[in-house]
């Protein structure tokens, strides 16, 4: 939910109260999902379900549904100190840790959010999402093996993750792994086959290896897909 992929989030949190129908935390976050995507009916019933559950107050979760409240605001720097709090009295809150290392790559603080999401992961193992995160701080600080770890352990876990294939590919390609970018970026087109900057940079990387047939015709994909002119180097 919080990188908005909605569709996605709603299928874990379906499923999620499917597993356990008395979490009520799990019930406000679909009823956030079902919001987000206009879906107000289905909104109102998980929110019923959850007052029901909970009552008015009574989660131990709400400090941090306020912080991702306010990360949806885009107010990043009210979000920290809302987690910030909650870890004075609960530092060993996975979700609070892993909650401040995402707010810290936003505000693009990425060894503070490498060090949040390490911190985390010392209470329960971090989600693929939470590794991808992760290696996008260590790709920001342009520390490319450890983001090449991070991203593959995230296509490991979630292996239909196109972004995340993408994101590997990009990479690879930074560390100069031709082969393994153009089969990371071959991955992420099985599954998003119209996703234009991966043609981009598959054109990239066969401009780099001399292939440059291949390149036009990847560059040909990409502005066919966006009406943009062919550029050499992508953005």
């Amino acid at each position: 939910m919080q990188i908005n992929r909605l569709p996605e989030a709603q299928a874990e949190l379906e499923a999620a109260v499917k597993l356990a129908p008395e979490n009520g935390p799990a019930h406000f976050l679909l009823a956030r999902v079902f919001r987000k995507r206009g879906m107000q009916d289905e909104a109102r019933v998980e929110t019923e379900r959850y007052g029901a559950l909970t009552g008015a107050h009574s989660s131990p979760d709400n400090p941090l549904q306020e912080a991702r409240s306010l990360l949806e605001q885009g107010k990043l720097i009210e979000a920290e100190q809302v987690v910030r709090r909650y870890l004075d009295v609960r530092r060993s809150s996975a979700d609070a840790h892993f909650l401040l290392g995402f707010i810290l790559f936003k505000e693009q603080h990425a060894s503070a959010s490498i060090a949040e999401y390490m911190e985390g992961a010392r209470y329960r193992p971090p989600t693929g999402v939470d590794l991808e995160v992760m290696a996008n701080d260590f790709e920001l600080l342009k520390d490319y093996p450890s983001a090449d770890k991070w991203f593959t352990q995230a296509v490991e876990r979630n292996p239909k993750d196109a972004p995340g294939w993408f994101y590997l590919g990009r990479t690879k390609y930074n560390e100069n792994l031709f082969d393994e970018a153009i089969a990371s970026f071959e991955q992420c087109l099985k599954l998003a086959p119209e996703n234009a900057p991966v043609h981009l940079m598959l054109a990239q990387v066969y401009r780099r290896q001399g292939l440059l047939d291949k390149a036009k015709t990847e560059g040909d994909r990409y502005a066919a897909l966006t009406g943009a002119k062919p550029v050499e180097e992508p953005r």
